[in-house]
């Protein structure tokens, strides 16, 4: 692959390479220079490098082969920029240019340079597509990490797919598969960079790649995240030996803690569900789970934190319970579920959950359902904390039975997306597991099925946004 670099209005600083013949414009008191690179290891990524004699914020402007344009998001204040260009699809020639927008509002381009993208890797994701409803939200990034079932290929660690279900991200580690951890959770996270769950162990990096932290200890399993005060939360195993009084038998019960990690691999808060829970509470399906010769207890599988009440959430599968913990005292403040605090109002409760999440006063709940017989559900609940009462505020019928995995986070468009792509369904979902974009009414505006999804599964995605459109001002510029 070739990038050719194109430069406008000299003089330009050392370090910005120019193409022979370029000219500045004399009528301009203003330097907008740019310079495009490769990215090492990502066909579908430009590096942008932006130099001003003058104050001001950047964006890219992009150009594709069908005539459309859009832009990246805009940097900070400076002279000098590196930003990141992603989204863009495979083998594609695009024209780029700089617009930088000074302290008074006024744009200054940089000239047209060109910039083609690379051939995907092969054994690469295919995806057929089907969109619904059309919608500005369809310039979104859907991206997931699919995690190999046991004896299929490798699989790219991180992919992102487009509305029409192209792949236009991917990263690529090797050092980081592990063929038998099917849960590979992914954020996008608050600073733009994208945090994954590592076998025992957490990393964040951004766009292109280059780690911008990562946390390891033992036996971290299913979920972790990045907290605003930098440090990380994680699930962990807690085992104990719970003795019969009546036959003396001693069984080994797998709990489940809630850790928090400095980036300098400290571990320096703990929350342990054997504290808190009564052990001897047994789920419903809780026998369906003793292997190895423990007893699978709890077995936690999703976490969140709300900064502003500095409380985590965390999901309970095995007890068919979403916690609530104070993360200053430690303290238990309600259990969600069957058999819990919340009273409910309309609605059914969820059974062996996955991919909780704080929504808009209330809770997501992928709710996977204990039978094959009924369908798996995306729930929103809304809950009344003083009155402990729980409603049922949308659901989604997922429309086949997803035994294991699965996520539905809220939009900020009130729109949800909703993840069934797990391997082990009935046979009549084979055909229709993927990611859905569900409408506050129901209606499906957008989704995408996974042709080969019987070689891997993936837990949870999340919805990000990269490339958006010009405003009038922006497309104005000459």
């Amino acid at each position: 692959m070739v990038a050719l670099l194109f430069l406008a209005a000299c003089p330009v600083d050392e370090d910005v390479q120019v193409m022979p013949g370029d000219t500045s414009e004399a009528s301009r008191d203003v330097t907008v220079s740019l310079a495009l690179s490769e990215v090492e290891g990502l066909t579908l990524a430009a590096e942008a490098a932006v130099a001003l004699n003058f104050e001001g914020e950047v964006t890219i402007q992009i150009a594709g082969p069908e005539g459309d344009s859009r832009r990246t998001a805009y940097s900070s204040t400076g002279t000098r920029h590196t930003l990141p260009v992603v989204g863009l699809r495979a083998d594609t020639r695009y024209e780029m240019r700089a617009l930088a927008r000074d302290v008074d509002g006024e744009y200054h381009p940089s000239d047209w340079a060109e910039f083609t993208t690379g051939a995907l890797p092969e054994g690469l994701l295919d995806a057929e597509y089907q969109v619904g409803v059309p919608s500005d939200n369809d310039e979104g990034v859907t991206l997931f990490a699919p995690s190999p079932v046991y004896g299929s290929p490798q699989m790219p660690y991180v992919l992102g797919i487009d509305g029409e279900g192209q792949v236009v991200y991917y990263y690529d580690d090797p050092e980081l598969y592990d063929a038998e951890d099917a849960n590979r959770q992914l954020r996008v996270q608050d600073d733009g960079n994208i945090g994954v769950v590592l076998p025992e162990g957490f990393r964040s990096f951004d766009l292109f790649g280059h780690t911008q932290l990562a946390v390891s200890k033992p036996y971290i399993h299913h979920d972790a995240l990045l907290m605003p005060s930098g440090n990380v939360l994680a699930l962990t195993y807690d085992d104990h030996e719970v003795t019969d009084e009546l036959t003396g038998e001693t069984t080994i019960v797998r709990g489940d803690m809630v850790i928090e990690i400095t980036p300098e691999n400290e571990t320096v808060w703990s929350w342990a569900a054997y504290d808190e829970l009564d052990p001897t509470r047994m789920g419903e399906y809780t026998e369906d789970f003793e292997t190895e010769g423990f007893l699978d207890w709890t077995h936690a599988n999703a976490l969140d934190y709300d900064p502003e009440t500095d409380r985590i959430m965390v999901s309970m599968r095995n007890q068919n319970w979403v916690t609530m913990v104070d993360h200053g005292t430690g303290e238990l403040l309600s259990r969600l579920g069957p058999g819990g605090d919340y009273a409910l109002q309309g609605g059914d409760w969820f059974h062996l959950q996955h991919g909780v999440s704080l929504a808009d006063g209330g809770v997501t709940v992928f709710d996977n359902g204990y039978d094959d017989a009924y369908n798996s559900r995306a729930i929103h609940y809304e809950l009344d904390e003083s009155g402990l009462i729980a409603t049922e505020r949308w659901v989604y019928d997922v429309t086949f039975y997803a035994r294991t995995m699965g996520d539905v986070d809220l939009q900020p468009d009130g729109s949800y997306l909703v993840t069934a792509a797990t391997a082990d369904v009935s046979d009549s979902g084979l055909d229709r597991r993927g990611f859905y974009r569900i409408g506050a009414d129901g209606t499906t505006l957008w989704s995408v099925l996974l042709t080969h999804s019987t070689m891997f599964e993936v837990f949870r995605a999340d919805r990000t946004y990269w490339l958006f459109a010009l405003d009038d001002a922006e497309a104005a510029v000459p």
